[in-house]
């Protein structure tokens, strides 16, 4: 989606919302949406539970390879545990606050943002059909986002239409998101040091919501990729806590020498020792060569 030099630095842009999420603490009734999601070469699950400040999803990918992830968010104790079902492991992460982030961010001297001139337009539109769902109720909104980027910009000319029913969900992945239409994209050149000087225009501003059904449809670079989420489960009834809590037998996963981890093997002594050690042969061969 880009070329490979603009991968250094990602916009990441609310355009129907004016400020980055807020970290917050929800406090949801017990809830399960279960929805799929395909296109042209892919296609995944995705079941979604919440229950008070907690929540968890479950990813499963049958198309182009077999995988799956679970996630859990502990939104009271700004926590994400990440589970490997597969090899019984777990690991813990802080949740970020993204409006933290943003003010920790450097900001981009004007000198670099001297590149072509990019501008991002939005439009979504309410039809005013209703769909209720148990206690919630689904909003029809038409999404457009167009881009229109001058000679030489990193971020190539896109239109992007979705169409789709929507859902409040306030306080999804203990952010306080709104309901922001996202849109994200790498727009450095560093070969060149500069910026795409990105120029937004809002038309209409139905907001969006957690979607679930949507038919998407995407052209870039004359070539036009359709995908859809369908909702398969919505349930109101009783979860589990320990559906958001780590397995009874799990172990923790290996953590690498950058702050990842390995979800294939146990966080024990002579796995450490392994992961070190080739790291300090890569750094040796790299330093002597």
């Amino acid at each position: 989606m880009g070329p490979s030099t603009c991968n250094l630095l990602a916009l990441f842009i609310l355009l129907a919302s004016a400020p980055l999420p807020n970290s917050g603490v929800p406090n949801f009734s017990d809830l399960k949406i279960e929805t799929r999601r395909f296109d042209q070469s892919s296609s995944s699950t995705e079941a979604l539970y919440l229950k008070g400040a907690r929540q968890r999803r479950e990813y499963a990918h049958d198309k182009p390879f077999n995988s799956s992830l679970v996630s859990i968010s502990r939104c009271d104790e700004k926590k994400r545990i990440d589970l490997n079902d597969a090899a019984k492991l777990y690991a813990e992460l802080p949740i970020v606050d993204w409006s933290e982030q943003h003010k920790r961010a450097r900001s981009i001297p004007p000198s670099e943002m001297s590149g072509a001139d990019v501008t991002i337009t939005t439009d979504s539109i309410d039809s005013g059909e209703r769909r209720q769902l148990g206690t919630y109720t689904a909003r029809h909104v038409r999404i457009t986002i167009k881009v229109d980027a001058g000679p030489g910009a990193a971020m190539p000319s896109s239109v992007e239409e979705r169409d789709g029913w929507y859902i409040d969900l306030p306080g999804l992945g203990c952010q306080d998101s709104g309901k922001g239409i996202g849109f994200v994209y790498a727009s450095f050149t560093p070969l060149r040091r500069r910026h795409d000087q990105v120029h937004f225009k809002r038309l209409g501003t139905a907001p969006a919501g957690f979607a679930i059904e949507e038919t998407t449809k995407r052209t870039e670079n004359g070539s036009t990729t359709t995908g859809k989420v369908e909702l398969v489960m919505f349930s109101e009834a009783p979860l589990d806590d320990a559906l958001f809590a780590v397995p009874a037998g799990y172990s923790p996963a290996l953590r690498t020498p950058h702050g990842g981890y390995d979800f294939t093997k146990p966080d024990t002594l002579a796995n450490r020792v392994q992961v070190y050690w080739a790291e300090l042969e890569l750094w040796t061969r790299q330093w002597f060569r």
